[in-house]
């Protein structure tokens, strides 16, 4: 009784996501204009020499007037040679601006902060340091907001993978953004990505007491819940010109601290949409496990598997052209499978772990 019951609710859950994505993809293109809002882009940057180079590339290609926007990188106390790199662009384009957060703060939350206090855009606009977009990436996000004026834009944050573990990451990835995109075009927002986010400046000054310095990761979902307990409208930029490139992890210690990271958060939760759906999902894997672990391969395993694998690839086939790197679109469908099998296994490790210790940027927390 209890699986059938677990089963109603997951479907129930995948077929409203479901809905919303054909919602999204029957919406009309936001209609090319002259842009006319100021923006501030910014990075928050720690020891990242070893990116910048890329991300200053792709951002200086923008399709996007040049007086009608600033990029502004707030070095938390690297160790390399980001402060030198970012210098040297800033010299040349007088729209890139360096600044250095103090020595009495640190992480991101400090970072962002600092950055919107000297940014003089409407709209603020995050990506990371390890990210890259396309040409038409600026002019997307400020065309949408001005077609639409919404207190927050989430946009799509995409993997880029060349190996297996790589892939597994992407389309796990991948399945976290189509469940961000379907939630807020139901207007029940339940996660954003500060890869690639937007917001109005005064939003953020109204409510960045939201921030809770508690938490060492947060600083864009928790804004996004400050925002949607205050109904404020929240869209999701549902276009590939939108996309932010990032990478994967590349060992198996940093993509764990990261996914602990982001467990860390959670107890920040009070939102009914992000509590409800955390249930349901870790009720339907925690179900899977069980079966597994108590009738290993019966009957019963077998059709729970194929009715959960059925509703995740129908989502899956309905956001991949927006949520996967291209050269996965063409092998996705056959690596789906193991990460099916594997995600019980994982999911239960990463909630159980997720109120410890962990290492991000060289510096180690305990949440």
């Amino acid at each position: 009784m209890w699986l059938l019951a677990v089963a109603f609710a997951y479907s129930c859950l995948l077929f409203v996501f479901i809905f919303a994505w054909q919602k999204l993809n029957r919406q009309m293109p936001v209609k090319a204009q002259i842009p006319s809002t100021f923006c501030s882009v910014l990075i928050a940057v720690r020891n990242e020499e070893n990116n910048l180079n890329t991300l200053i590339n792709s951002l200086l290609k923008q399709v996007f007037p040049k007086h009608l926007h600033e990029i502004i990188f707030i070095d938390d106390h690297s160790a390399d040679q980001s402060k030198q790199l970012i210098q040297t662009y800033s010299k040349k384009h007088a729209h890139i601006k360096y600044l250095a957060l103090e020595t009495v703060l640190s992480g991101k939350k400090a970072a962002i902060k600092k950055g919107i206090k000297q940014a003089q855009g409407e709209l603020i606009i995050t990506t990371d340091a390890d990210c890259e977009m396309g040409a038409n990436w600026l002019s997307t996000i400020v065309l949408h907001y001005e077609t639409k004026k919404p207190a927050m834009l989430i946009a799509p944050v995409v993997i880029q993978n060349y190996s297996f573990f790589e892939r597994l990451q992407a389309i796990e990835f991948a399945t976290l953004i189509a469940s961000t995109a379907a939630a807020a075009a139901q207007n029940r927002a339940i996660m954003c990505n500060g890869a690639n986010l937007a917001y109005q400046k005064q939003v953020f000054n109204q409510f960045s007491d939201a921030l809770n310095s508690d938490f060492t990761s947060g600083d864009d979902l928790l804004l996004m819940l400050r925002i949607k307990k205050e109904k404020l409208p929240i869209s999701f930029v549902n276009s590939p010109d939108a996309v932010v490139k990032t990478k994967a992890q590349n060992s198996l210690r940093s993509f764990w601290n990261q996914r602990k990271r982001w467990v860390s958060k959670t107890k920040a939760y009070r939102d009914f949409d992000i509590i409800l759906t955390g249930i349901i999902v870790l009720s339907t894997n925690l179900s899977l496990l069980y079966l597994i672990v108590n009738q290993l391969f019966t009957v019963y395993f077998v059709l729970f598997f194929l009715f959960k694998t059925s509703l995740d690839l129908g989502l899956m086939l309905m956001a991949s052209k927006l949520v996967l790197s291209r050269n996965l679109r063409k092998t996705w469908f056959w690596t789906f499978p193991v990460l099916q099998i594997i995600y019980p296994f994982y999911m239960l490790a990463v909630v159980l772990s997720g109120w410890g210790k962990f290492r991000w940027k060289g510096r180690d927390f305990t949440q």
